[in-house]
């Protein structure tokens, strides 16, 4: 969205109408930045470096500037600020500028704006000093003032950490402004396959600046447990980073020309690949999500017909904004949509995709909603595969019946969006019992009479399928005092634990149905992890161990009675003391208080690289996962920041049971992340503070359809490269984890 300078509020369908299918499609809210809001930009390329130290100069961070600051002027940014030899009006990139630059970004900038920082030149590693890096060294850019590392010290003079522009960017998010990093230059490469004459690497061997470069000690990584008790997702401001390589690979800059085109004054033909393929896009597809644009970016980095750069890097990213249109703002929302090849679709159950389903194809990432190419419907859902047929616009969903196959998918099909699906499963609660008599609830009792009236008020409406049962149930529903509990073991020490909905509340029943989506969302969720967990075969034990481990709070710090002080105060003050126990494995059933810390960390026993997805689902049925990308056989990995117990956070209560599932993948080159940490989230993922807030928007497609099966209905899921290993605990209301703490 380029009207940047207007507030507007977008309601809108997202496909075309199809004929006969159910009448309930995606919505989408959209909102566009705010009257005040601006976009800065900070565009840095180092092309010149001292040839004396064995550097040697680039050809494209100069174009690529020159590039980017045309296409992002044509899209609405004005206030574009250049760091770059060779570029007329630039200054040099040095140390001292682009930190500086970093600054004035920041001083400059208010809640609610974007800041797109690019970097476009040489990088390599150092030794790590801060103990912070699983391989034991730090990534660093390379501005055009570095020089050769002193002997004995391994740390190259006036590189950049990648911790230091971290903490710019986290500087930034902490004032509430979005950030949009595009990193053009290696990181740790280690893969030097040629790219032929046509095609540079910009990575430098650490051995040309450093004389000798050895690891670090790895164990320095689990010692900064506590370095910032505040995690990424509390910040304000949200985050979208593209990478231009993998890890063990190479960014590379390509020759787009032969030598005889017309060039201005000081370009040449030579263009960072990454660079070059995100400037087209933004050029050609306005309005696109920032997901749209990296699948658009990544299919473009396969082309082969890329001279001398096809299929030699992957990139990669991480964020929590990849939903929101490009340059259009943290509130907006896009499209998701997902990789085909043939009838094969990159996306399974995980995704909640499930028999049924109904996509749209199309040949472009980034193609609008008028180009499709037709429809399709899973015939087959497997973990992260999904089978497709081509269907015609009469299809209806029925159920577990599938419409007749119809034509054939479209050759150049590449992706699918996702239009209507099934509610393939059902949610179980028990029935209501009356807390202080142990004996099932009067069903007039007003709280009781408005749970089976949502209940079945949602059944008409949306079609899902929810029941109360005395026998079989997962969650289990008590009510006392007019509040109704729900929960796995909904009693802990006599008390109510889990998510509890008051009937006295304004729009109560509003709130009851949004708490009821919330919790048949959280519990197909694992109902789908477990069974990946339990169908896991020995003949394909996993290439991951995950271990997760607990730090007890300090009880004589907290609180006796709750609300005297913040819980966040209360948290950071036993950080400050670092007052813990020793780290010790999370036993199970472990019951946990007040500020007690959970960590979970992942190891890989072969080389590779996997993605993690850590998934928690806490006892208010709020699911999140977290996305972490592990290269290697190297030392442990943190699996995010740790977990902070909260037992009675702002918002109310939050104890019962929790449940941490982690699934695992091999990556694979040349294709996207296996990234959940936007696909499976049941409320507002702003902040780690745990709330009984219920989203408005729980799922985006609710449509008529019948429970497909039980658990059993997502055998078969477990092929040889996905795990999941699960984790589970009880969070105890105050007063019980303190007498716990103390023995009584």
């Amino acid at each position: 969205m380029d009207c940047l300078g207007t507030t507007q509020l977008y309601l809108f369908f997202y496909i075309r109408p199809i004929a006969r299918i159910a009448t309930v499609c995606v919505i989408f809210l959209g909102v566009v930045t705010s009257a005040m809001a601006e976009t800065r930009a900070l565009l840095v390329g180092v092309s010149d470096y001292d040839n004396t130290i064995g550097l040697a100069d680039l050809r494209g961070p100069a174009n690529d500037v020159r590039l980017l600051r045309k296409v992002l002027n044509a899209r609405g940014v004005k206030d574009i600020r250049v760091l770059a030899d060779g570029v007329d009006g630039a200054n040099r990139p040095t140390r001292d500028a682009i930190m500086k630059a970093l600054k004035k970004l920041t001083l400059d900038s208010d809640e609610g704006d974007l800041s797109i920082i690019h970097f476009s030149g040489h990088g390599t590693r150092q030794l790590d000093g801060s103990g912070d890096e699983q391989d034991g060294f730090d990534e660093v850019f390379l501005p055009s003032d570095v020089a050769r590392a002193p002997a004995d010290t391994g740390l190259i003079p006036n590189a950049i950490l990648d911790e230091e522009i971290g903490a710019a960017v986290r500087e930034l998010r902490s004032n509430g402004v979005d950030v949009w990093t595009i990193m053009d230059f290696c990181h740790a490469g280690t893969g030097l396959r040629s790219g032929g004459t046509n095609s540079a690497s910009r990575y430098v061997d650490p051995a040309v600046l450093v004389d000798e470069i050895k690891p670090a000690s790895a164990s320095g990584n689990k010692q900064r447990w506590f370095s910032n008790i505040v995690s990424d997702d509390q910040l304000k401001g949200g985050l979208v980073a593209f990478y231009a390589a993998q890890a063990h690979e190479v960014a590379r800059e390509v020759n787009f020309t032969t030598g005889d085109e017309n060039q201005g004054e000081n370009e040449n033909g030579w263009y960072g690949l990454f660079t070059s393929k995100i400037a087209n896009r933004l050029h050609a597809s306005p309005g696109i999500t920032y997901r749209q644009l990296f699948q658009s970016v990544l299919a473009d980095m396969n082309d082969t017909s890329v001279p001398g750069g096809a299929r030699l890097q992957t990139p990669s990213r991480e964020g929590n904004l990849f939903e929101a249109t490009v340059l259009g703002g943290a509130r907006t929302a896009g499209v998701r949509q997902y990789p085909v090849s043939f009838d094969e679709l990159q996306a399974g159950k995980v995704h909640g995709l499930t028999k049924g389903t109904v996509v749209e194809l199309f040949s472009d990432a980034a193609a609008g909603q008028e180009d499709g190419l037709g429809f399709a419907q899973v015939e087959e859902a497997r973990t992260l595969l999904s089978f497709l047929r081509p269907v015609d616009d009469s299809c209806r969903i029925d159920g577990d019946a599938l419409c007749a196959s119809s034509g054939e998918i479209a050759q150049d099909t590449r992706f699918a969006r996702i239009v209507l699906r099934p509610n393939s499963f059902g949610l179980s609660l028990s029935a209501v019992i009356n807390l202080k008599t142990g004996a099932k609830a009067d069903e007039q009792e007003p709280a009781v009479a408005a749970l089976t009236r949502t209940i079945g008020k949602l059944k008409v409406e949306n079609g899902l399928d929810i029941q109360l049962s005395e026998d079989a149930y997962t969650v289990e529903v008590a009510v006392a005092d007019g509040k109704l509990w729900f929960g796995h073991n909904v009693i802990q020490g006599g008390v109510p634990v889990g998510l509890a909905w008051d009937s006295s509340e304004p729009e109560a029943d509003a709130q009851l149905a949004s708490l009821l989506l919330r919790m048949l969302d959280a519990e197909r969720i694992a109902a789908t992890m477990d069974t990946i967990a339990e169908s896991g075969s020995p003949l394909s034990p996993s290439p991951v161990d995950v271990t997760v481990e607990t730090k007890s709070s300090d009880a004589a710090l907290l609180e006796k009675v709750s609300g005297r002080l913040s819980p966040v105060r209360e948290c950071r003050r036993i950080q400050r003391r670092e007052a813990y126990s020793a780290a010790s494995p999370l036993a199970k059933q472990s019951l946990l208080k007040q500020c007690d810390v959970v960590q979970p960390t992942a190891q890989a026993s072969e080389q590779g690289q996997f993605d993690i997805n850590t998934i928690h689902i806490d006892s208010q049925f709020c699911a999140r996962a977290i996305h972490t990308r592990i290269d290697g056989a190297n030392a442990a990995t943190l699996l995010g920041s740790p977990m902070i117990i909260c037992s009675d956070c702002p918002g109310g209560l939050s104890t019962g049971n929790e449940r941490l599932y982690v699934l695992k993948t091999k990556a694979v080159e040349n294709a996207d992340q296996v990234n959940l940490s936007q696909v499976l989230s049941t409320c507002d993922t702003g902040s780690r503070t745990r709330s009984a807030q219920g989203n408005a928007l729980q799922q985006l497609i609710r449509t008529v359809g019948r429970k497909h099966g039980t658990r059993g209905a997502f055998g078969g899921m477990a092929p040889g490269d996905v795990w999941v290993t699960r984790f589970e605990w009880n969070v105890l209301p105050r007063d019980q984890g303190l007498r716990l703490a103390v023995g009584q």
